[in-house]
């Protein structure tokens, strides 16, 4: 079975996630908001946003559960490599 790898020990990808929030909260809920042409979502749409994604992640969680549990990509690494 291959090692998975925590995505918090890639400083390189928690870097730019930060980055990436940063900057759009920066724009969203600053000045720069009417200069990009946008604005924050509201209460309602945010419940909305909610709403519409958590079956979607509810369903990704229980495929990954159900391929870790009975089968899936284990022992898939290609050759020389130690983490898939």
């Amino acid at each position: 079975m291959c090692a998975q790898i925590p995505p918090w020990d890639n400083k390189w990808l928690v870097g730019a996630i930060a980055t990436s929030m940063a900057l759009h909260f920066g724009i969203l809920y600053t000045g720069a908001a009417a200069m990009f042409g946008v604005t924050g979502l509201s209460s309602a749409e945010w419940v909305m946003v909610v709403k519409l994604s958590a079956p979607v992640i509810i369903v990704d969680e229980v495929m990954k559960a159900w391929s870790r549990r009975w089968g899936g990509a284990q022992g898939t690494c290609a050759a020389g490599q130690t983490a898939c």
